[in-house]
């Protein structure tokens, strides 16, 4: 056999020539994938071992990219968005004379292009190839359980665990704040207004938990999505956020059945939306901010902005207003909370409610709180005929001329309730003014209050048996002298059974407002900025 560079006579034992060193080894077939081919293997495997769905992540950098980074965030659990990347439509050109090479953004293109498909080619050969091997790992024993090997390249179900963080940077906050993310027939949520009902949600639990935050294990100064739920289903973060999306479709719920049933606000509430862009901004400048969009974000994170609160507030007046009007329209009668107890009456007396379980009582009052006195208020201090020297003895802390000033002041606000009407409207307008419980703003009323709920004194006075509807007393207790307002008082089994026939009712109204405006959410679109909470 003749070399066949030089033509000179090779050695039977090597396929080297000894004159050239030419290789004359034989040629190896290229071997060639048909494309075809390969897709038709594939679908094969598609239908044996179920769905296998593959994603495919760029390199973060590369020289190709002239010099420039992707966006970490962007890749952070996220698909890419399609929008991103659509062609635009351009016209027809003509070719220039010389020839131009390629555009930094085409290279950019095709540098993907061509890594995507090296990646998705070699992971379709994996699937192949673990497929064909023979053994007993699947669960029908004819091969490798694919499903198994490849469940991280499945995507997560569209539910608020689709993320381990929803947190994203200011700047991409603000980016994305006008992403759709959950819709309803007629109106939609986008990330910045999600941030408010999701913060909102966040600040309300931490009011109304303060002092159980550490029994919920619950650490406001360390990330929520660093730390699981009491409940186990998630991190705090998943939690708020669940229950903020879910706030919101309650809201747009409402919203949207008032406008469909030309419902309006009345012209208080209107107005109170009207002002609120100026009174937000007035308070923002009263606690160092420059403007109201500032404070807002400070708040409720980078992402939101006063167009979203405003339309935030709007959902909330409309829906909550129209929902009070409905739940107000609830009145069963005496006949229904009877035969609802009937029904329930074994439940009930597992919880010792029965019909001779006592009752209770609705009362209003004003608290004047006592104060002690000092020489500017005119007053002694040291009681008439005390020696220097001696020390006067306290009543729950306070002199005797201060309980006297105390008791003298609520007994003015008495005299001028007796000589006005005398109607249990006109005293709630004197403890709106007057009174310094907490409750004031409501006209000072208490209801369902059972014995022993309020301190022995006023207790005492509100269980006496001769009570009866507009009685009225002036009451002391370590917080000063009440003036109460007896309005009637109700068998227990009664007011607890109208109360749980109320909720039943509630939760039926609210059910049906939520099943005719049926919500989409893509959770994989939310974003929420960050606040610190320390």
């Amino acid at each position: 056999m003749k070399c066949k560079f030089c033509n000179e006579e090779l050695s039977l034992k090597g396929n080297f020539c000894p004159v050239c060193g030419g290789n004359n080894s034989a040629e190896q077939e290229a071997i060639v994938i048909d494309p075809e081919d390969l897709v038709f293997e594939t679908d094969q495997i598609l239908q044996e071992e179920g769905e296998v769905v593959i994603q495919v992540t760029p390199h973060r950098q590369d020289p190709q990219f002239d010099g420039e980074e992707w966006d970490d965030e962007a890749l952070d659990g996220e698909e890419f968005d399609d929008e991103e990347f659509d062609d635009e439509e351009t016209e027809d050109e003509e070719p220039a004379e010389e020839p131009v090479g390629p555009s930094a953004e085409l290279k950019r293109a095709r540098f993907v292009s061509a890594l995507c498909g090296c990646v998705a080619a070699l992971a379709v050969l994996a699937v192949v190839l673990f497929a064909g091997i023979s053994g007993n790992f699947s669960k029908d024993g004819k091969g490798w359980d694919v499903g198994q090997w490849f469940s991280w390249l499945i995507p997560k179900e569209n539910n608020v665990l689709c993320k381990d963080s929803f947190t994203v940077s200011a700047k991409k906050a603000m980016k994305k704040r006008d992403v759709v993310v959950a819709t309803v027939p007629g109106a939609e949520l986008t990330n910045g207004e999600l941030q408010i009902y999701y913060w909102n949600q966040v600040y309300d639990f931490l009011n109304s938990n303060s002092y159980y935050l550490s029994y919920y294990g619950l650490d406001y100064t360390a990330p929520l999505d660093e730390q699981m739920a009491y409940d186990k289903s998630g991190t705090w973060q998943q939690y708020f956020l669940e229950s903020a999306i879910e706030m919101w479709h309650g809201n747009v719920s409402f919203a949207m059945l008032a406008k469909q049933n030309n419902y309006q606000l009345s012209a208080e509430e209107q107005a109170e939306l009207d002002g609120l862009r100026e009174s937000m901004e007035t308070t923002a400048l009263k606690n160092g901010f420059a403007s109201a969009e500032e404070m807002l974000q400070d708040s409720m994170g980078p992402g939101c902005t006063m167009d979203d609160y405003i339309a935030y507030m709007e959902t909330y007046y409309l829906g909550y207003c129209y929902f009070a009007e409905l739940y107000g329209e609830l009145d069963p009668t005496m006949e229904q909370i009877e035969a609802y107890f009937a029904a329930n009456e074994a439940a009930y007396a597992q919880k010792n409610i029965t019909k001779d379980g006592g009752y209770t009582v609705d009362i209003r009052h004003i608290l004047i709180k006592i104060e002690e006195l000092t020489e500017e208020d005119g007053e002694q201090t040291q009681s008439e005929g005390e020696s220097e020297g001696e020390t006067e003895e306290l009543i729950d802390g306070y002199t005797q001329a201060a309980w006297n000033a105390c008791l003298a002041k609520a007994n003015e606000i008495l005299d001028q309730w007796l000589n006005g009407e005398k109607t249990e409207d006109s005293f709630a307008e004197l403890a709106k003014t007057h009174s310094a419980d907490g409750n004031a703003s409501e006209g000072g009323i208490y209801t369902g209050v059972a014995k022993g709920d309020m301190l022995e004194t006023f207790d005492a006075w509100c269980f006496e048996e001769i009570r009866v509807e507009g009685d009225y007393g002036i009451v002391r207790t370590k917080y000063g002298y009440h003036i109460i307002y007896f309005i009637s008082k109700e068998d227990i089994w009664v007011t607890q059974a109208r109360a749980d026939l109320l909720s039943e009712e509630a939760q039926k109204i609210v059910q049906n407002a939520l099943d005719a405006c049926p919500m989409e959410v893509i959770y994989k679109k939310i974003v929420l900025g960050e606040v610190s909470l320390a």
